[in-house]
C-alpha cells in the first residue's frame, strides 16, 4: 500500500482541495467509389436522400458483366439485403461475416445499408419526432437498386444482426410483399412490435430465426422489465409467443411441427402458400453471428452465413447440426470506419462498458463511433457477463479482483476473454498490433487497471473514465512494464468518490475503491515520473457546464510515458463531453469543456507498443 499513500502534499492541495470534505481513512490491504467505366465493377459505395437525410450505402456484386447491366437479355440476379447490429455499421458486418463471399457463390448481389445514428428505426414506441423511416429508406434503395442493376425483383431476401433483426421483423410486417425469405439472427420480437404491425398481413413471407438458447436478454417466455435509469417499462416476447405471433401470421399449421433434417434444435412448420417458418436454436449460444474457422470464442461449430444463404437457396438441407458446446459464449460490438483499408493496419481502441451497461449502448452514449470515423480506428465494445449475485438481467460488469486476495475464484477469466476478442478480430481485420488501446468507464475503469497490472504489453496505452484503483490491485502489478494511463474523474462523483469509497470490517475502515490522486501517483511511481515536477494545465471554460471546470495535471515521466490525471472539478459519475442538451448536462454535472473520447483518443494516438 506504500505506493498508494506516496501522493505529493502539492497534488493534494492542488485537486483535493476541490473536493467534497472528508476524512482521510488508511488504506488497507473505405471501398472505392463506383466507376461506370470500369466493368465489372462488384463494389459499389452509394449514398441515396431519402426523407430529407443522406443515407450510405455498400453494394456488392457478384463478379459477372450481368452484375452491372441492365439488359434485359441478361438473366437478373437476386439481392440481398443485410442490417447490421447497433452501433456498427454495413461495412462491418460484410467483414465480419464474409457473407459477400458466400453471394459470390451464389451469384447474389449484396447490400449493406447504414443505419442513421446508432439503431435502426425499428422502435415503434419512440415520439414521431424521433423516429427514422428506414422502412421507407429501404423500400426506396431497393427501387433504386432495381433501376440501376439487373435485380430481379422475385428474389429480393433479407437478413438482420441484432438490432438489425429487429428492424427486419418490421420490415417483414410492414412490407412482407418485398421480400422471398427473411432471416432473423439473434433476437425475438418486443411489445411494442406486435402493437404496430398490421392487422392484415399482405403477403405471407418465408422467416427464419436463429436464436441462442442462453441468450440473457430474450428468453422462452414473454416478461416486462423497466430500464434502470429512464425508467421505461417494455415487453420482450419470448420464444414461444414469437413463434406464435408468425404462426398465425402466415396461417400455419401449428401441428405440422417438424424438425429440419432431423436436426434436434430446429422447428419447422408447413405454412399457408407454401410458406416457410423455422427456428434454428443455437444451443448455449446467445446474440452470435456463428462462423466457423480458427477462432478462439464461440466455437459453436456452425457457420451462421451459410445458414442464412442456403435459406435464401431453398435449399432443404439448410439446418447444419451443431457439435457439443462446452465454453461461455460470450458477445462483442464492433464499428469499423468507412476508411478501412484492408492493406494497410488499423489501430483499435476496445471501449469496456460500466456495470448495468452494454457494449451496444456504452457506443451511443460515449459517441466514440464517430471519434473513431473521424480518426480512422476500429471501435471494439466487448460484454461483461452478468455478475453472479445479480437480481436483474442487465447487471453487467467485469471480474477485475481476479487473481486478488479477494477473488472467490468464481468469476471469468475476462483478461482472456478480451485478449481472445482481439485476436479472433485480427483474424477478419488487418490490425495494428501495435496501436491497441483499452479505455474503460466505472466499473470497466477498474477492469482497465487490471489489464495495465496483468497485461500491460499487450496495450499501448490505458484510460479511465470514472473508475480508479481497488483493494489488492498492487498485489497483481508485479511487473517492470513502464505504461502510458489517463484517467478522467469528477470530484463530486457519489458513485465513485474523488477520495475513494470505505467500508468497515473488524471495527476498521478499509477502502473499496482507492482514491484518485492516489491510484495516479501509483501509475506515476512504477513508470519511474518524478511526482514533485508536473504541469497543471486548466481547460478553459465554454459556458455550457457553469458547475464544474476541468484542471489536467501531467507527471514528468521518462521518454514515451505519460501519467495524466484530469480533474472534472464539480463533475459527477458521467462521461465528459456528450449530452442530450444543456439542461442535461447541468442537472447530470456533465462536463462539457472537453469531450472525453476526443481527450482520449488524442491520449492513444501519441503511443504505440
Amino acid at each position: 500500500m506504500r505506493h498508494f499513500a506516496h501522493y505529493t502534499l502539492i497534488l493534494c492541495t492542488l485537486l483535493i482541495a476541490y473536493a467534497p470534505a472528508a476524512p482521510l481513512v488508511p488504506a488497507h490491504a473505405a471501398a472505392p467509389a463506383f466507376d461506370p467505366t470500369s466493368e465489372p465493377m462488384t463494389n459499389i459505395t452509394g449514398t441515396l436522400t431519402y426523407d430529407g437525410l443522406e443515407r450510405h450505402y455498400r453494394l456488392h456484386l457478384p463478379p459477372t458483366p450481368d452484375a452491372n447491366s441492365i439488359d434485359s437479355a441478361s438473366d437478373p440476379i437476386p439481392l440481398v439485403v443485410a442490417l447490421h447490429d447497433e452501433a456498427s455499421s454495413g461495412l462491418t458486418l460484410a467483414l465480419l461475416t464474409d457473407l459477400n463471399s458466400a453471394a459470390d457463390a451464389a451469384g447474389y448481389a449484396i447490400v449493406y445499408p447504414d443505419a442513421h445514428g446508432y439503431n435502426w428505426g425499428e422502435d415503434t414506441s419512440l415520439p414521431e419526432d424521433e423516429q427514422i423511416d428506414d422502412v421507407g429508406f429501404i423500400t426506396a434503395l431497393i427501387d433504386t437498386l432495381a433501376a440501376e442493376h439487373n435485380i430481379d425483383p422475385d428474389r429480393v431476401y433479407l437478413t438482420g444482426y441484432r438490432n438489425g433483426g429487429l428492424m427486419a421483423y418490421r420490415l417483414a410486417c410492414e412490407t412482407p410483399e418485398l421480400f422471398a425469405s427473411v432471416a432473423v439472427v439473434g433476437p425475438l420480437l418486443w411489445g411494442y412490435q406486435l402493437e404496430s404491425c398490421p392487422a392484415e398481413s399482405t403477403a405471407p413471407v418465408n422467416l427464419l430465426i436463429v436464436h441462442g438458447t442462453a441468450d440473457p436478454m430474450y428468453w422462452d417466455e414473454t416478461r416486462t422489465f423497466t430500464t434502470l435509469f429512464s425508467n421505461k417499462t417494455y415487453t420482450l416476447i419470448g420464444l414461444d409467443d414469437t413463434l406464435a405471433f408468425w404462426l398465425e401470421r402466415n396461417t400455419c399449421d401449428p401441428d405440422s411441427l417438424r424438425s429440419v433434417n432431423g436436426v434436434m434444435n430446429t422447428r419447422a412448420y408447413t405454412c399457408a402458400e407454401d410458406t416457410r417458418l423455422a427456428l434454428y436454436r443455437v444451443l448455449d449460444g446467445r446474440q452470435i453471428w456463428t462462423r466457423t474457422g480458427d477462432y478462439t470464442l464461440n466455437p459453436f461449430g456452425i457457420d451462421a452465413t451459410e445458414m442464412v444463404m442456403a435459406w435464401f437457396a431453398g435449399d432443404a438441407t439448410w439446418a447444419q447440426e451443431q457439435p457439443s458446446f462446452t465454453d461461455q459464449a460470450r458477445t462483442y460490438t464492433v464499428f469499423v470506419p468507412s476508411s478501412y483499408d484492408p492493406a494497410e493496419p488499423m489501430p483499435v481502441t476496445m471501449v469496456l462498458h460500466g456495470r448495468f451497461g452494454s457494449g451496444g449502448g456504452t457506443a451511443q452514449w460515449t459517441d466514440m463511433n464517430r471519434i473513431a470515423e473521424e480518426n480512422g480506428f476500429i471501435a471494439v465494445y466487448p460484454n461483461g457477463l452478468v455478475n453472479p449475485d445479480a437480481q436483474i438481467w442487465y447487471d453487467t460488469g467485469w471480474n477485475y479482483y481476479r487473481g486478488t486476495p479477494y477473488d472467490s475464484g468464481e468469476g471469468a477469466d475476462d483478461v482472456e476473454f478480451l485478449a481472445n476478442v482481439l485476436d479472433d478480430l485480427a483474424l477478419d481485420l488487418n490490425i495494428d498490433p501495435a496501436r491497441v488501446y483499452v479505455v474503460g468507464i466505472s466499473n470497466g475503469g477498474f477492469m482497465v487497471h487490471h489489464l495495465a497490472c496483468v497485461d500491460p504489453a499487450r496495450y499501448a496505452a490505458f484510460a479511465d473514465v470514472m473508475g480508479s484503483g481497488y483493494p489488492g490491485m498492487e498485489t497483481q502489478c508485479d511487473h517492470d512494464v513502464p505504461v502510458s494511463v489517463l484517467m478522467i474523474h469528477g470530484t463530486a462523483d457519489d458513485n465513485i468518490t474523488w477520495r475513494g469509497n470505505t467500508t468497515q470490517a473488524n471495527g476498521q475502515q478499509f477502502y473499496v475503491t482507492y482514491p484518485i490522486e492516489g491510484t495516479i501517483s501509483y501509475w506515476g511511481t512504477k513508470a519511474g515520473c518524478d511526482l514533485e515536477n508536473f504541469n497543471v494545465e486548466e481547460v478553459e471554460p465554454t459556458g455550457e457546464s457553469p458547475n464544474s471546470t476541468v484542471t489536467i495535471l501531467s507527471f514528468d515521466c521518462p521518454d514515451d510515458v505519460e501519467i495524466i490525471l484530469y480533474g472534472v472539478i464539480g463533475g459527477g459519475h458521467q462521461w465528459p463531453g456528450v449530452a442530450e442538451d444543456s439542461d442535461d448536462a447541468v442537472e447530470n454535472l456533465i462536463n462539457m469543456d472537453i469531450n472525453a473520447g476526443e481527450e482520449i483518443w488524442d491520449f492513444f494516438s501519441r503511443h504505440a507498443r
